[in-house]
């Protein structure tokens, strides 16, 4: 390995200077060897040793967990060890009882030298907290280290101001808005599908705003399943709302990450957008919350983002709770690229999805029965794909094979053991450093935890710019690490199922799918982070590379119609596809 190009490139991305670096680098240098390949893990270390035919050296560990860690190198509570405990293991015992007397503001009398170390190696980590500050003084490591304060969480509520650069509809979106517009009239339900990255939410808003133009007062509730999604849309809102309503005054409440609504907050001379999280909704509806049910009352139009999801006992609940509050005057309008239900699932439940949105399905009729895909690509909205399939063999035993058959799915077991195949992750680490050396910086979709942090170690003793986001980090540290892939600071971005929904970065020209999957849905989402064409900001060209038979079983991006040939003739005859029974498509 490169050792100043692994600390060149931990100083950039983790946004320290060299003297900070170097100072943290030299603490984690004085623990034993043992205890820093123990931080690393045996999995890692057995993992770079198969791969590079050497064990990692002492530096080369001590940069790895600088690199993987970074200011929140002492975050956490420890299981068996962790950097905290192993740093604090250095400390004499009058020390460990100066710092913990320290944290406590009192005199600590403590003699047993495990209990001070179990003490202090379980104390609550506030970013930028008074004892984080005096901990990381007392284990001589740079002030960062004890973590910037916590952000500012987004207000509760707030008023968009008129100051955002309105960029109008394409015009298959003008269509679009238009139809589901008139739909509303008529219709109490209906769904908008298109391909990811061709706006979507931005369609919904106009729509939402648009019937709001001439009203004094009303209320509209957005629902969605991530906060991620709730910011998207809040920010849109923020750039189309000025721009359609002549200057009327709009009031933006979060029903998320704890926020509540009271009844003052809903006043009857204002036009309030509430986005929430369907999963809160629920359980305050279940807790008979007056204030929720009063609002829903008074909500003339509800948006569902990613409504192939709706099917979910929480959204159904919601959905059914909205209709008998305000019944045959309530309007839902639902947005997906994909609506239907996984390939595994009975044809029925597709079905059903399409009558949960009384049928109503709104697509785009953009190329005169041909390819809808095809169109979109030439025109620029979407990049064209260029696909490169690479026959992985693993090492799974005939008991898991017979399960997958069984199953017709794909278990976690078999997951988890993908990812610790160190053939294959071997294989991934080459074709990652080939993609980086051409410019390219690749989005890899990974099939468990275990195998990013595995390949983020790989890549960082390579001297790659890699980072890792998973389900199980805290929102604020994996927000920090895709504004970094997001400013180009990172080489390679990791995932774990964490960006199919929610992430929107147009650089992104190269996707790596090591994660073999049987569900359509979930290969459209993964596939979609790439689909962002140069109209739009994206790129001319997408690489998909495929580690699994992804693109042998799915091919290319359907959006909607991947679910209509599954399903019964209908009633529109504009495509060659057959479309389901349960939708009465309109073309727009």
């Amino acid at each position: 390995m490169d050792t100043l190009k692994l600390e060149c490139l931990s100083i950039s991305v983790l946004g320290m200077d060299s003297k900070s670096y170097e100072q943290a680098l030299a603490r984690l240098k004085r623990l034993p060897v043992a205890s820093l390949r123990e931080l690393v893990g045996a999995t890692s270390i057995r993992h770079a040793e198969s791969i590079r035919g050497r064990p990692p050296e002492k530096e080369e560990l001590a940069r790895l967990l600088l690199s993987r860690y970074g200011p929140t190198l002492l975050a956490g509570r420890p299981g068996r060890t962790s950097p905290r405990l192993e740093l604090l293991k250095q400390l004499e015992d009058a020390q460990l009882r100066s710092l913990l007397s320290q944290i406590r503001g009192r005199s600590v009398r403590i003699r047993n030298r495990q209990r001070l170390l179990q003490e202090l190696a379980l104390q609550p980590w506030v970013r930028g907290g008074r004892n984080n500050r005096s901990l990381v003084e007392a284990l001589e490591l740079p002030p960062l280290f004890a973590g910037q304060a916590d952000d500012t969480p987004a207000p509760r509520s707030e008023i968009i101001p008129a100051a955002f650069e309105y960029h109008p509809l394409f015009r298959y979106q003008q269509q679009l808005v238009n139809e589901l517009l008139r739909l509303l009239q008529t219709e109490s339900r209906a769904m908008l599908s298109c391909y990811t990255g061709t706006g979507k939410t931005r369609m919904g808003m106009e729509v939402l705003c648009r019937s709001l133009q001439n009203r004094r007062s009303a209320t509209v509730v957005w629902a969605a399943h991530k906060a991620e999604l709730l910011e998207q849309a809040i920010d849109t809102l923020k750039r189309v709302w000025p721009h359609l309503t002549r200057g009327l005054a709009l009031r933006v409440l979060r029903y998320y990450g704890g926020n509540e609504l009271v009844e003052c907050e809903l006043p009857e001379d204002q036009i309030n957008v509430i986005f929430c999280s369907n999963q809160q909704v629920v359980l305050r509806l279940r807790a008979g919350d007056p204030n929720l049910i009063d609002w829903l009352g008074k909500t003339d139009l509800m948006v569902v983002d990613e409504a192939h999801m709706a099917l979910a006992a929480g959204y159904r609940e919601l959905l059914s709770d909205y209709q008998g509050i305000r019944g045959e005057t309530h309007r839902v309008l639902g947005l997906s690229a994909t609506p239907g239900r996984s390939d595994l699932i009975s044809a029925s439940e597709s079905a059903a999805l399409g009558q949960l949105f009384h049928g109503c399905l709104v697509i785009p009729d953009v190329n005169h029965g041909h390819s809808p895909l095809k169109w979109f690509q030439k025109h620029g909205y979407l990049s064209r794909i260029d696909h490169q399939r690479l026959h992985l063999s693993s090492r799974l035993t005939a008991r898991l094979r017979r399960q997958i058959e069984e199953e017709e799915d794909l278990p976690v077991t078999v997951l988890e053991r993908l990812g610790r195949d160190p053939r294959r992750n071997a294989q991934i680490l080459k074709v990652a450093q080939k993609m980086v050396s051409q410019g390219r910086r690749p989005l890899i979709f990974c099939c468990s935890v275990l195998q990013a942090k595995l390949l983020q170690d790989l890549m960082l003793l390579e001297g790659l710019e890699a980072g890792a986001v998973t389900g199980e980090m805290d929102l604020r540290d994996r927000h920090w690490i895709l504004e970094q892939y997001r400013m180009r600071k990172l080489q390679v971005l990791l995932n774990v199922e964490v960006l199919t929904t929610g992430f929107d970065i147009p650089h992104v020209d190269t996707l790596m799918l090591c994660r073999p999957t049987f569900s359509g849905i979930l290969y459209e989402q993964m596939v979609g982070r790439g689909l962002r064409g140069p109209r739009v900001g994206g790129t001319e060209r997408c690489l998909i590379v495929d580690f699994t038979e992804n693109f042998e079983r799915f091919e290319r991006p359907l959006a909607w119609q991947r679910w209509w040939e599954a399903w019964p003739k209908s009633r529109l005859d504009f495509l060659a596809h057959s479309a389901p029974e349960a939708w009465r498509t309109r073309s727009a």
